[in-house]
């Protein structure tokens, strides 16, 4: 109950701060897609689908008329990314602001399997950020002072180190089973994980399943100064210092499917990324409190090399047999 009462408390304070600095009618459509996210009524993808676009297209006019130098200098030197050039041993990048030793269980059995199986892991601090990347100094005080989350200077992190270096970008939760097959990704300009969406009446609509899938946790580049992420990278920094309150809570998302209309010619790229799918991306996470049985871990990483988890779930080491649960085995070493 008191969980459900802090959740109501913030989107009742988010309502009304969108309301207050944005519109009326934008904090209206965010509500109806927040009521479908939390209760997922019946007719929760009709309404969710409604409320998104409803939102697409009110952000876009906002955009269009307060960003407009960012736009058009994008669409004018679109044809950067024909210069861009790959490291042949692109970086794996993971952000951990804290470091590795105050990493949760869960992070630091993530980092562990990661780094076992494959080599050119960056593992960002708040120590080291700059060594990469330059971040504007109004964007490191509004973090520190919560006036932006740190998911949302995450995403300004992820997007500009891609846009700069190239390579792939993995939340530092995501749980990677094996080698990842570089050879493969190389051959495609992006790729994100994504799977065949198919929804039914209870499904959410998200911007990253409005028409091109992808997933923010996990993102990759094969060649620096990709449009989509230096686009997304200059708009989440310059949003973070101009705005009072950010948009939305995946503003990364819109940003993203908004580039991918501002560049019709990298359609193509979200499209050809399905060849390299990886349906069971969410399905660990389903089991984790279920006893680990190595026979069913191998059929599921078999052909899929990442895993979304998360360190907040309510997940036990041991079942109610006081055998090692999927969770607890992912803890205890390497797999």
């Amino acid at each position: 109950m008191g969980n459900i009462r802090n959740i109501l408390k913030t989107r009742i304070k988010e309502s009304f701060l969108l309301w207050k600095h944005y519109s009326a009618t934008y904090s209206l459509y965010n509500v109806l897609w927040w009521f479908c996210f939390y209760f997922k009524p019946p007719f929760c993808y009709k309404l969710s689908t409604y409320a998104i676009k409803k939102k697409t297209a009110w952000l876009d006019k906002y955009i269009e008329r307060k960003y407009k130098n960012i736009i058009d200098r994008h669409k004018e030197n679109n044809c950067i990314c024909n210069n861009g050039t790959m490291n042949e041993e692109p970086y794996i990048w993971v952000f951990w602001g804290q470091g590795e030793g105050n990493m949760p269980p869960l992070v630091k059995a993530c980092h562990r399997q990661l780094t076992y199986y494959n080599k050119n892991v960056v593992l960002l601090t708040n120590e080291n950020i700059e060594t990469y990347i330059s971040i504007p100094p109004e964007v490191y005080n509004k973090t520190k002072t919560g006036k932006i989350s740190w998911a949302y200077f995450s995403d300004i992190v992820r997007n500009t180190l891609l846009a700069k270096h190239g390579g792939l970008w993995i939340d530092a939760t995501v749980w990677v089973p094996q080698r990842i097959p570089m050879e493969i990704l190389k051959k495609y300009s992006f790729f994100s994980p994504s799977e065949e969406f198919v929804p039914n009446n209870k499904t959410i609509r998200f911007w990253s399943n409005l028409e091109w899938n992808w997933n923010g946790w996990c993102l990759w580049s094969s060649k620096t100064n990709y449009p989509i992420f230096s686009f997304v990278a200059d708009m989440l920094t310059e949003i973070a210092i101009k705005e009072p309150i950010i948009p939305d809570y995946v503003t990364i998302d819109y940003l993203i499917y908004y580039a991918i209309r501002l560049f019709p010619g990298k359609q193509k790229d979200f499209k050809l990324a399905k060849g390299f799918e990886c349906n069971n991306r969410h399905k660990l996470a389903t089991i984790m409190n279920e006893e680990f049985n190595e026979d069913r871990y191998q059929e599921l990483t078999k052909d899929n090399y990442f895993f979304k988890l998360s360190y907040r779930a309510n997940w036990k080491e041991k079942n109610e047999e006081n055998k090692p649960t999927f969770y607890g085995r992912i803890l205890k070493n390497i797999i």
